[in-house]
């Protein structure tokens, strides 16, 4: 009998703290990260913009692989209005820094050395990518980097992805024309 009461004690606490996480369409919080060269910064920040948070672990195998997918949806909206930030979950900010510059990611990193903002998203799962819009309103929040998923979050926020950068083939053609013959 003892036992029944405190795995239901057990089960009911569990049910109250996954309550506790955010869901799609929920206003997330002002929160503020540590950032990797050591200085705060809070959310409300990057208001105006969308925000991508991407969650990893620094021991993982794959987060090189998984936060360059990331930095590819970032370089596909470079001239948008798009903030991602690399968080890692346990993650000192110094170890935060050498994980940015070692696979020379474009967007900052930040520490949650103690997993207290992941934990306001998840309970499981790394990599764990967060999508917001530019009023903190939760639009995306899944374990894994789902780079369609991802996109089309931010297609509802921001439309379209930039352009691709135009080829300008005809000049290259007119000057190889130009100096072709002379001597």
């Amino acid at each position: 009998m003892r036992r029944t009461a405190v795995l239901a004690a057990l089960f009911l606490a569990t049910v109250a703290w996954a309550a506790e996480l955010y869901k799609v369409g929920d206003t997330v919080a002002d929160a503020t990260l540590t950032m990797a060269d050591g200085k705060d910064a809070k959310l409300s920040s990057w208001e105006g913009n969308a925000v991508v948070l991407f969650f990893y672990g620094t021991w993982q195998k794959r987060a090189p692989d998984m936060a360059a997918k990331v930095d590819s949806i970032r370089k596909a909206r470079a001239k948008q209005k798009l903030t991602v930030v690399g968080v890692a979950r346990d993650g000192k900010a110094d170890e935060a820094k050498k994980f940015g510059e070692d696979h020379k990611l474009g967007f900052p990193q930040a520490a949650d050395s103690k997993a207290e903002l992941y934990g306001k998203f998840a309970t499981k799962g790394l990599p764990y990518v967060v999508v917001m819009d530019g009023k903190r309103k939760l639009t995306y929040s899944a374990a894994g980097v789902d780079e369609e998923a991802v996109e089309s979050a931010l297609a509802a926020i921001l439309g379209a992805k930039d352009p691709p950068p135009e080829k300008d083939e005809k000049k290259k053609d007119d000057a190889g024309s130009e100096g072709a013959g002379k001597k």
